[in-house]
């Protein structure tokens, strides 16, 4: 969890107003999680802290790409993500229920560590579907087209041949009106 302490933000020296923080998350920040679906990324992520004297306002704004495998050929594709993201975090003396984008510290809390909630918030921007861009020369489509060629000649060779079952032959003959 060493990776994660670079996610921690230090508050309690911040005047009111805002503050800017910006992090790049790798491959070591999701080794950090078990089971999780992304292995290799590159992203930006720029922090905008507003300190307030009840609490923080915390707006995200995340760019990059992912490392995911296809959903058809399983190869490893690069998937660019971006996405915006908010956290406010309320500083009181009682504790109160968390939610997604709403924490509660206690007052005597000097600093915050966001390093779950990017985390969270990267897992909630991998598509549900990951396929190869049709364009790339290498994608599973040119794969797949090629062996439809392939198939869609060998039944065209066939009918050349002439060895077609008599059964089909008399349908060939049926006209419709």
């Amino acid at each position: 969890m060493e990776a994660l302490q670079a996610y921690n933000i230090r508050f309690s020296g911040l005047k009111n107003g805002f503050h800017y923080f910006d992090f790049e998350i790798g491959s070591d920040f999701f080794n950090q999680f078990d089971g999780s679906l992304v292995k290799n990324a590159v992203l930006q992520v720029a922090l905008e802290l507003e300190r307030k004297t009840s609490g923080l306002v915390l707006q995200f704004k995340l760019t990059g790409w992912l490392e995911l495998p296809c959903d058809r050929c399983l190869k490893q594709i690069q998937v660019p993500v971006s996405g915006d993201a908010e956290l406010v975090v309320k500083l009181s003396a009682e504790p109160g229920e968390s939610t997604d984008n709403l924490w509660f510290l206690p007052i005597t809390a000097y600093e915050i560590n966001v390093g779950q909630f990017l985390y969270e918030t990267i897992s909630l921007m991998v598509p549900l579907r990951v396929l190869c861009r049709p364009e790339d020369s290498n994608s599973c489509q040119a794969d797949f087209e090629a062996l439809m060629q392939q198939y869609d000649g060998s039944a065209a060779k066939e009918e050349e041949d002439g060895d077609i079952d008599p059964r089909w032959e008399k349908l060939k003959n049926l006209k419709l009106n």
